[in-house]
Parts: C-alpha cells; sequence; structure tokens
C-alpha cells in the first residue's frame, strides 16, 4: 500500500491525548490538504503504535513518554519551538505549501527552500523549519518516483469518485490546471528541474545562462534522436536532429568567444611527474667540468695548445 507523506503527521494525531478517530483524522488532513490514503492504512499505523501506560506525551519529565517520542519522531509536535511553529503556519499558507512541497521534490537546498518562500510567497521560513515541515507533512523519502505521482493522480481520483457533481468538476479542472509537483515528480533531480518547477508557479528565474542552456538543450535533442533511432521512430529522430542543428547554430550567435576560449584554455591541465628530481651528478656521470690548470712541467697539453688559425698569414721572417 502506498504510504502517506504526512506519515508522522498522522501518527501524532494517533497518539495524541485528543484521541482523534479516524474520521476526525481524515477531515483534518482534509483541511489542511494532506493526504490520507484510506482508513486501513491508518489503523495500519495505529497498530504499529505502542505508546506506554500510563502515556503522558506532553509531561517532559516522564521519561517512558518522553522515549517513545524520540523513538517515534514525535516530539517536536508535542513541544513546537520557534521552527515548528513557522513550520506549522505554513500548512495555513496555500501558495507557500505548494513552493515548498514543489521544491523538496526537486531536491533542492533547504537553505534555498527557505529563502524563496520567504523572498517570493511572504512567509518568513528558516532551514530548519523545512526540515521539520518535511519530516511531518511531506515526507517523499517514504516513496518512490513512481509512487509519488501515483499520490499526486490520486488527489484527482478521489474527487472524480465523489458523488458531487462540484467535485468532478473540482477534479476536471485541478487536472487541466496542471500541478506544479507534478512536473517536479516528473523531473530528474537538478537545478534546472527545479527552475522550471519555479517557472510553473509564476516565478521568472533573474539570471539565466543562455550558452548553457542551448547547449544542455542540443545534448538533449541528440540523446532523443538516438533513442527514437533505436525506437524505429524516424521521424520523430529527424525532428530531434534538426532541433540538434538549431540549437548549434544558435549557440554560435549567443556564445562569447572569449568565454568560449576561457573554456577550452581550462581544459588543458599540466601533467605532473613523481619522480625525484635527478642531480647533476645523476646526469652528468661526474663528467660535468674541465680541468683548466697547467701540467705540472708546464706544458699545455697538444690537444688544448692554442695553434694560429690555418688562413693566417705568413711571418715575413721564415
Amino acid at each position: 500500500m502506498i504510504r502517506s507523506p504526512a506519515e508522522f503527521y498522522i501518527k501524532f494525531l494517533i497518539v495524541s491525548p485528543e484521541n482523534y478517530e479516524n474520521d476526525a483524522i481524515e477531515k483534518k488532513l482534509e483541511w489542511t490538504g494532506l493526504d490520507f490514503i484510506s482508513q486501513e492504512y491508518v489503523d495500519g499505523l495505529r497498530d504499529s503504535l505502542a505508546p506506554p501506560r500510563p502515556f503522558h506525551p506532553r509531561d517532559p519529565l516522564h521519561d517512558k513518554s518522553q522515549r517513545f517520542l524520540y523513538r517515534e519522531g514525535l516530539r517536536a509536535l508535542f513541544f513546537p519551538d520557534d521552527d515548528m511553529r513557522m513550520a506549522q503556519n505554513v500548512l495555513g499558507k496555500r501558495r507557500a505549501k505548494e513552493f515548498i512541497e514543489t521544491m523538496l521534490l526537486s531536491h533542492a537546498p533547504l537553505g534555498a527552500i527557505a529563502m524563496g518562500v520567504t523572498r517570493y510567497r511572504g512567509v518568513g521560513c528558516s532551514p530548519r523549519a523545512i526540515e521539520l515541515y518535511r519530516h511531518f507533512y511531506w515526507n517523499v523519502d517514504l516513496l518512490d518516483g513512481p509512487e509519488v505521482r501515483t499520490l499526486l493522480e490520486l488527489r484527482y481520483q478521489k474527487l472524480l469518485r465523489s458523488d458531487k457533481p462540484v467535485d468532478k468538476a473540482l477534479a476536471a479542472a485541478a487536472k487541466k490546471a496542471r500541478d506544479p509537483r507534478q512536473m517536479a515528480a516528473e523531473l530528474p533531480f537538478s537545478p534546472l528541474g527545479a527552475m522550471l518547477a519555479q517557472m510553473r508557479m509564476g516565478i521568472v528565474p533573474r539570471d539565466i545562462r543562455v550558452a548553457e542552456r542551448v547547449v544542455a538543450a542540443r545534448n538533449l535533442a541528440v540523446i532523443r534522436a538516438e533513442e527514437c533511432l533505436y525506437a524505429s521512430a524516424a521521424k520523430d529522430a529527424a525532428n530531434y536532429a534538426i532541433t540538434a542543428k538549431i540549437m548549434t547554430e544558435l549557440l554560435e550567435t549567443v556564445q562569447n568567444p572569449d568565454d568560449q576560449l576561457r573554456a577550452e584554455l581550462s581544459t588543458i591541465t599540466l601533467r605532473v611527474d613523481s619522480a625525484p628530481v635527478p642531480t647533476l651528478h645523476e646526469l652528468t656521470r661526474g663528467l660535468h667540468t674541465v680541468d683548466l690548470q697547467p701540467s705540472a712541467d708546464g706544458d699545455v697539453d697538444d690537444e688544448h695548445d692554442s695553434a694560429a688559425p690555418a688562413d693566417a698569414a705568413p711571418d715575413p721572417d721564415d
């Protein structure tokens, strides 16, 4: 059975002293835009929890209760600090909630998400608050890629199964609107995926390196063309090949020659030889000097005698 990203929050509601029943938990999750999954799923979580008896989760001095909360990862909700209150505040801000959940699906850094939700959605958040939100309300680490996409599709299917005509109309309109979380779930984990997801939410990136994006588009077109050839889809392969050609021509107009030269020079690397440097004696075997001192009898060696040049004029006395 598929799990809910809000599984730890559901566990909190189950063990809470308020004794929430399944129907109350479902309504509470629906009101906050979280995923309930099913009654059987909640029953399974309820059976898996074994709090101590007596159980006093809000008493910091009750040792057994506090050990249980630590073990189950629930203590932050029973003793909320400023960061936990920030995470709880997001649940009431649907635009901020959408931004955080989309960026978490893109695996964006927590600090960048906190800065983005503060700047673009006007909701103050810290990286620790984003981490707590992920743990309790949007823990997509509990699901794999297909399960995340199934979960998002399940939201529409629930509305379609409703007997109310308004729910069916809402499901059709919501599916046509295209949830940015669906796009983030389908894209690879990369800065480009995060940027595309932000653009889906109406956030235009400030700085785009056009040359890099053109190169990436060209590479993707070449790969897809090869993929189509393997699938015997020659027409699609031709379209991707034309796209790759257009991207190559476009690259010549947007790329700065200085940047291109700098990139090419950066690929040149110096090879380092780790062998020890040979000494002068090892290179010359001791034959690196010439003895210039005169011999003991005062004669100069014939080989080093300074004879007159062959073409010199003869002495007139000879």
